[in-house]
């Protein structure tokens, strides 16, 4: 019965693939959805067998409780639970996932055909990235087959569960920003509407994002030189005064409002997670060490940290990373040649590259201090924004490299 579950799953994921996608698209994608099945199927049970306390990953914890809750609840009431939370944005996310879980644990009962699903779900999300860049084959083919992104957006998740209404919100709103398309502000409030069901502050961070890109747009149509460096003052703005709404409720916001104070402190939250302490002198002194945390969450975590005692986690994380430092720190050597060569920022300010960029900027800008000090948080939260940080890196490199040719 588990090999006709899986079987009908794969069969129905590929068939989706095959007639629902860009011909361009089409065999990028099906070969992407075999290295996941592969993945699925072999490489995460290794993975897992190896894993010191598999019993204590978030993943098996999370499925043994959403059998609990399928197997006590009708399961009418949950649907009736998740539509009413998705609807008036309200519920506690870890909850609404366990929901969202305990509906899928009613139509298959198999753990295997769980992750199959969620390592399928990230497949869409990339259809709404290829829309904008076509033409960039070798791109979509560093997309997809990229260590770090292939292997965490197939594990069972939040995060690769988001991926998907995050990318497609990107998308969308920014097809409304330049169309002003009705049915695309639409399209964006059901996707802000699906982030908050799952990680509330996700459909903030989209929502300060756009205001960025737009207050950018405003700012570069008046003085287009200086384009770039109007995100840098923009989104410490925006973000003092969201922290005056309740309902945005969230650790570093409550930091902010001590400026004057050094907090130094151990944080845990409702689901059990461990926040190392960390350290700055308020809202003022985050601004001028949020270049370092922004770096060091990117590259996080190094090989050289990797000790006898490290988890196979940590393992995997530190090996997965280091195509991942070596792009990330060519592309800011070649950023940093463009700006001084130039005079100004190697990416078009109408592109999608950039409203990426500002996307990649308002994440860590709220969550680098948290992330960085938890390898568990960095590895997967990180999968919500890396596909765009490497769009974005890409662009750089790219219009780097084309002007010393012409200019050559």
């Amino acid at each position: 019965m588990y090999l006709f579950h899986l079987s009908i799953e794969l069969l129905i994921f590929t068939i989706f693939l095959n007639f629902f996608t860009n011909k361009k698209d089409k065999v990028p994608l099906i070969l992407c959805w075999i290295t996941k099945i592969f993945i699925v199927i072999f490489a995460l049970p290794i993975f897992y067998e190896f894993y010191s306390h598999a019993n204590g990953l978030d993943l098996f914890r999370i499925f043994n409780s959403a059998i609990n809750k399928s197997n006590s609840e009708e399961t009418i009431i949950i649907i009736l639970r998740v539509l009413a939370n998705f609807i008036t944005w309200g519920g506690y996310a870890p909850y609404n996932f366990l929901d969202i879980q305990a509906i899928l644990y009613k139509i298959t009962p198999y753990f295997r055909a769980h992750e199959m699903l969620f390592a399928f779900l990230p497949m869409l999300g990339y259809i709404f990235v290829f829309k904008k860049i076509q033409g960039e084959t070798t791109l979509k083919y560093f997309l997809l087959f990229f260590p770090p992104i292939i292997f965490w957006l197939s594990v069972m998740s939040k995060e690769t569960l988001l991926f998907f209404p995050i990318s497609a919100y990107l998308y969308f709103s920014y097809e409304f920003i330049f169309f002003r398309q009705i049915k695309h502000l639409v399209f964006c409030l059901v996707l802000l509407a699906f982030c908050h069901l799952l990680r509330w502050w996700i459909a903030y961070v989209l929502l300060l994002t756009t205001g960025a890109y737009i207050l950018l747009l405003i700012f570069a149509a008046i003085r287009r030189r200086n384009a770039f460096l109007s995100i840098l003052v923009f989104i410490p703005i925006i973000l003092i005064t969201v922290i005056f709404f309740d309902e945005i409720n969230f650790t570093m916001f409550r930091i902010f409002r001590y400026s004057n104070d050094i907090y130094s402190g151990y944080q845990y939250s409702p689901t059990g997670s461990y926040h190392a302490p960390f350290q700055f002198h308020g809202f003022i002194g985050y601004l001028f060490t949020f270049p370092y945390y922004f770096c060091l969450t990117i590259l996080e975590p190094f090989f050289f940290e990797v000790t006898k005692t490290s988890s196979s986690t940590f393992l995997m994380a530190a090996i997965l990373n280091i195509p991942l430092q070596a792009i990330f720190l060519f592309s800011v050597g070649c950023g940093t040649y463009f700006i001084f060569k130039w005079k100004k920022f190697p990416l078009n300010y109408r592109s999608i590259q950039t409203y990426y960029f500002v996307y990649t900027l308002t994440f860590f800008f709220i969550f680098a201090p948290f992330l960085h000090v938890n390898m568990g948080m960095s590895v997967r939260n990180k999968v919500q924004v890396l596909p765009f940080i490497l769009v974005t890196m890409w662009g750089i490199i790219r219009r780097s490299i084309v002007n010393k040719k012409n200019l050559n």
